[in-house]
């Protein structure tokens, strides 16, 4: 008979500092990122986005909207898709999709 130890050992994550909170939306251009090209979310991407855009207006003043699609909603952004969303946003709203 083989007996297995279940025990193991955890590796804790390092803490991440988070960016400051936005005193404000006004003013500022808000990343809004659907998780895949060929969910049925993105069927409608364009509709809800601008429906989310006019929303967010409605309720904390004039904003612009920057729209990215994230090839697969499985894998993590490539590097050089959250910096071209950095540099373009101030704020950004993640995990449109299935």
């Amino acid at each position: 008979m083989r007996v297995l130890d279940p025990t193991g050992h955890l590796r804790v994550a390092s803490a991440v500092e988070l960016s400051p909170r936005l005193e404000a939306l006004a003013g500022c251009t808000l990343g809004v990122v659907i998780n895949e090209a060929g969910s049925a979310l993105a069927t409608n991407w364009e509709s809800i986005s601008r429906r989310l855009e006019r929303l967010l207006n409605d309720q904390f003043g004039p904003i612009r909207v920057h729209r990215e699609v994230k090839q697969k909603m499985s894998a993590p952004a490539p590097p050089e898709f959250v910096r071209r969303v950095g540099e373009k946003t101030q704020a950004v709203i993640n995990g449109l999709g299935k």
